[in-house]
């Protein structure tokens, strides 16, 4: 039976995050992060408000896009 080496190194196979911190969200799922309605996050996407990006059919929002978002809220820059 041939064991691993604990000097073995697996080569990354792409930088995994978290479950917990994913690098973008569906939109169901940035209105969670937000604390708004799903509609609501399409509109600010439509409004330029909130960037996202397609992936096939379906649109993603960072998770950094959202962070700048809540920082433009908070520096008050950004809508009321």
């Amino acid at each position: 039976m041939a064991t691993k080496s604990s000097s073995a190194v697996e080569p990354n196979r792409g930088q995994r995050r978290h479950p917990d911190n994913p690098r973008a969200y569906g939109v169901l799922a940035a209105a969670g992060q937000l604390g708004i309605g799903k509609t609501k996050v399409r509109e600010l996407i439509a409004a330029g408000d909130l960037r996202a990006v397609c992936i096939g059919r379906r649109v993603v929002v960072p998770g950094t896009e959202i962070d700048s978002y809540l920082d433009r809220l908070l520096a008050g820059s950004g809508p009321r």
